[in-house]
């Protein structure tokens, strides 16, 4: 394995970590449907829209919530092996925007890591046979 592929790997196991840590304990969550991914989506647009306005904390919020429901579809697509490659980048995108909130909060970076997650939350919501979000 190369160092860059098992960096990758390594990035993977800690985003999966984080993220079930972030969950665990919760109550049974509503099940899927497009209107969560509706939510989310216009969730993340709010986020892009704040980060563009240079409000961190607003983004940071609006990341939050989204982040349950993308929490919920990244276990589904757990459940699907075909979807292995989505629920990688969903998890990638996820790490990247928890790191850029934590120590930069750069309004460009958050407003393009939101932007790459809408169209994986597009991705995902055709590969669970749900309607996709629309939008901008």
């Amino acid at each position: 394995m190369t160092a860059p592929t098992a960096f990758r790997w390594l990035l993977l196991a800690i985003a999966t970590a984080v993220l079930t840590g972030c969950f665990s304990g919760s109550a049974e969550a509503p099940p899927l449907d497009a209107a969560s991914f509706q939510e989310a989506y216009d969730r993340l647009g709010t986020m892009i829209e704040q980060a563009q306005a240079g409000d961190a904390d607003a983004a940071e919020e609006e990341y939050l919530q989204a982040q349950q429901i993308t929490q919920r579809v990244s276990e589904a697509l757990e459940e699907l092996p075909v979807t292995v490659i989505i629920r990688s980048e969903m998890l990638d995108v996820a790490l990247l925007i928890r790191q850029e909130l934590a120590e930069w909060r750069r309004a460009d970076f958050l407003a393009a890591h939101a932007e790459r997650l809408r169209g994986i939350l597009r991705d995902a919501a055709v590969a669970l046979d749900i309607d996709p979000p629309q939008g901008d």
